[in-house]
């Protein structure tokens, strides 16, 4: 994937004045087979209105985002939003759901969910009412639905924020190793930088709407300048 030049205006109008909106400001990375890219940043630097270019659901209002064969590429993206689940029904049946969406087949989907179900060690709440599975849990099975298909490319957003630190670490040795099998390029947003370290080998900070391409050192400065 080749990022190259983007930028995005938000145009609004109170009582006849126009008022513009810089978020992003001439952002350009490319990302490889197999790289995590760590994007860190402030609340509000426009991460989220980057990854909703990125996945097409918004214009930007210049550059482009060079996909090959877009049309027939998977970018899944894990976020923290589950409202995007039907709480009534059990974890399984929403499982189900997303992978005809992805038109996996019902024996693909069953074997997918089984598969990670079991790596990820929740093989015994999939029956549950999604409304009745603790916070944690409900992160786990976002992220089990993002890969029920293998993905082309990957964005995750704060995707351990909600879990305990046994429970995340265990998470991310398992993203990592399938990122690794896989050679999936991802991105990887959060705000614990030490997860960030642990997880990517190439590193970028998002401030005022501009991104900046981090060696691993300037990282580890970065990092220390925020722990003192």
């Amino acid at each position: 994937m080749k990022v190259r030049n983007i930028s995005k205006k938000f145009i609004s109008y109170n009582f006849f004045k126009k008022k513009v909106n810089h978020v992003l400001s001439d952002i350009s990375f490319d990302i490889l087979d197999a790289d995590i890219l760590g994007l860190i940043g402030p609340n509000g630097a426009g991460k989220t209105t980057l990854f909703k270019i990125i996945l097409n659901l918004i214009d930007p209002s210049g550059g482009k985002i060079d996909v090959d064969n877009r049309s027939t590429k998977y970018l899944a993206y894990v976020n923290t939003n589950s409202r995007s689940f039907f709480w009534r029904l059990s974890a399984r049946d929403n499982l189900i759901f997303h992978g005809k969406l992805l038109d996996l087949s019902l024996d693909e989907i069953s074997a997918s969910i089984k598969n990670l179900s079991d790596k990820f060690d929740v093989s015994n709440i999939l029956d549950t009412p999604f409304m009745k599975l603790s916070s944690g849990q409900m992160q786990i099975m976002i992220i089990i639905r993002a890969l029920l298909k293998k993905p082309d490319y990957l964005i995750f957003d704060e995707a351990t924020s909600s879990m305990d630190v046994e429970k995340s670490t265990k998470v991310l040795n398992i993203i990592k190793k399938f990122i690794k099998k896989n050679n999936i390029p991802t991105i990887w947003c959060s705000h614990d930088l030490e997860e960030i370290e642990f997880m990517c080998n190439k590193f970028s900070i998002l401030k005022n709407g501009k991104l900046k391409i981090l060696t691993k050192n300037d990282f580890k400065n970065f990092k220390k300048s925020i722990s003192i």
